[in-house]
């Protein structure tokens, strides 16, 4: 029944792009577009560490058609896009969003071979409504993704399925409160020999207080968990978790976020806890779209009750990149450097400093 009601309103999706070529002798106001895009890989400043991840410089060839019917009550929109010759390199995108007085709600469908760029390997569908009335505002949704497309033998599929309810208070001038509470399920299949397979459910309620302003934005975040293994009897973990995080702009060029956590975690089945305390600062200087320079620095402690782990990490991380902006010649010059210690005080040999560099030049002729 679950499937049904996530593969269902894709089919209408394409049954409504279907009419949209008659939908204007009915005098609804309809319309469709189409575009084509060939789009190559950012030529800007960005972090040097990005590259490492790129497993080559491939340009996207997409096609977007978008229509609009009911006066702009309807909106519908579908992608596909490739990054290579392979059918895995291949991303297929459907979208359905609807309007009906406070009544907003829409699907969404994506999937993408294990080669293309953006999210591979991963197809996701999902389901959602939002009403508004007065300042609050109610959002419900339900997402399922899955991996391993191509079925690999030597890997698990693992399949999350997502059930979310959420209430949002805005008050003009104020601060924006939150409460939502999440269902999650995580199964595996196709487990090969020797591979464990995976049975969980996460229950999550957290509530939020934001406070928006022009310069800054301060958000305090509380949540409560509590995470099943069905494969281990009495499987059950409890966990509180506080964090506040604050972003601060004083000009367009500069921005300095600041953030701390703090999670306590405990296994009901051994009534071991374990606690973890964790903060981080990064600045970003941008004073135009050629240079931009990034600093950052976090810390991160755990330890446990029964004595079994106690570890601690500190990393600091500094880059600057420039980009020219000619129209047929560009260049772009990237640098970052990494520190990084960790240290295991149960078992010192695990202990470790990091140190890393890295330098990217790239030159482009069209």
């Amino acid at each position: 029944m679950r499937t049904l009601l996530l593969v269902g309103p894709l089919i209408v999706t394409l049954l409504l792009l279907g009419q949209v070529c008659r939908a204007e002798e009915f005098g609804l106001g309809n319309t469709m577009t189409l575009k084509s895009a060939y789009v190559t890989p950012l030529n800007k400043p960005v972090r040097p560490s990005d590259f490492i991840l790129q497993a080559e410089d491939r340009p996207t060839r997409s096609v977007l058609a978008t229509a609009s019917f009911l006066q702009g009550r309807l909106v519908s929109e579908g992608e596909v896009a490739y990054t290579g010759t392979d059918s895995r390199s291949r991303l297929l995108r459907l979208a359905l969003t609807g309007t009906h007085g406070r009544l907003r709600y829409g699907i969404n469908y994506r999937t993408a071979g294990k080669f293309f760029i953006n999210t591979p390997d991963q197809t996701m569908r999902e389901v959602w409504g939002e009403w508004s009335v007065g300042i609050a505002r109610f959002r419900s949704s339900m997402t399922e993704t899955h991996d391993n497309l191509d079925k690999e033998p030597d890997r698990s599929r693992v399949m999350h399925t997502q059930e979310r309810m959420a209430v949002t208070v805005a008050p003009p001038a104020w601060a924006e409160v939150g409460l939502s509470y999440t269902r999650s399920f995580t199964s595996s299949s196709l487990d090969p020999l020797g591979v464990s397979p995976q049975r969980t459910r996460l229950d999550t309620l957290e509530g939020t207080v934001t406070y928006p302003r022009s310069t800054w934005q301060a958000r305090f975040s509380s949540t409560y968990s509590l995470n099943r293994d069905w494969l281990i009897p009495g499987g059950e973990t409890v966990g509180l978790a506080h964090a506040l995080s604050a972003s601060y702009s004083p000009t367009k060029a500069l921005n300095v976020s600041p953030s701390i956590s703090l999670r306590e975690d405990r296994q009901r089945w051994s009534g071991v806890q374990s606690e973890t305390r964790s903060g981080s600062l990064s600045l970003t200087y941008a004073p135009d779209a050629t240079f931009t320079l990034r600093a950052s620095g976090s810390y991160n402690k755990t330890r446990s009750s029964d004595g079994l782990v106690d570890l601690s990490r500190y990393d600091a991380k500094a880059g600057v990149s420039w980009a020219s902006q000619a129209k047929r010649f560009r260049k772009s010059l990237s640098f970052e450097a990494g520190y990084a210690h960790s240290l295991d005080r149960i078992n010192r040999a695990l202990s470790a400093d990091e140190l890393s560099g890295l330098l990217h030049v790239q030159l482009t002729w069209f």
